[in-house]
């Protein structure tokens, strides 16, 4: 299907070590591709328009320290006139776009070029979104902070020690609502949010050996 965007947006380096940018953005599509979470599928959808705002930042404040910050945030509605969708015995109208991320965000710091020592530490924040046309089930935001530490034993050898969803966040990585149905539940199913939960508190020890 055929798509359009327009962007528009300004960059500065005036401040020393400090590169930003602010871009203003739209974009729309002749049909949405919309994602059937009970068949596993995509099917086109209604025509959509994007219009959002990006703001992004690369900082240097000494040559061995890196700070990154980024942030988006989009308004994502259906075009044209609500049509009825079905979720089992529900049936909605509305012009919201299921899974269609409000904002997003991700906060970096990383330590190089010190010696044999790296590092960094990441904080990811996704926004919430809706589950279904009428936003009436909504899923949360999420924030996960990774890190890790390295050290350089040599240029071929390298010893990694990650920490991965440090705080153990509870969120969803991605959601969906949808009819289901399990044993000893009516035929006609249920409706309710499937979900695939985010990587519990994990640490992760690698030997890296480069060619």
């Amino acid at each position: 299907m055929r798509s359009k965007g327009y962007e528009a947006g300004a960059r500065t380096a005036i401040i020393p070590g400090l590169e930003s940018s602010l871009t203003f953005f739209r974009l729309h599509f002749d049909s949405e591709l919309e994602w059937d979470g009970d068949k596993g599928e995509t099917s086109p959808g209604r025509p959509s328009q994007r219009t959002g705002v990006e703001f992004t930042n690369y900082y240097t404040p000494t040559p061995w320290l890196t700070v990154d910050l980024d942030y988006a945030y989009t308004k994502a509605r259906s075009e044209g006139p609500e049509v009825p969708v079905t979720y089992g015995t529900l049936t909605v109208f509305g012009n919201y776009i299921p899974g269609a991320v409000e904002g997003v965000g991700s906060l970096g710091v990383s330590v190089h070029d010190l010696g044999p020592y790296f590092g960094s530490l990441r904080v990811r924040y996704l926004g919430g979104y809706p589950l279904i046309e009428d936003n009436s089930q909504h899923e949360k935001a999420s924030t996960i902070v990774d890190a890790q530490a390295g050290y350089k034993f040599s240029k071929h050898l390298t010893m990694v020690l990650e920490g991965l969803n440090l705080f153990n966040s509870k969120a969803a990585d991605i959601a969906y609502y949808y009819t289901s149905r399990l044993p000893g539940e009516p035929l006609q199913g249920v409706n309710d949010v499937h979900f695939k939960p985010v990587e519990p508190v994990t640490a992760r020890l690698s030997l890296v050996f480069y060619f």
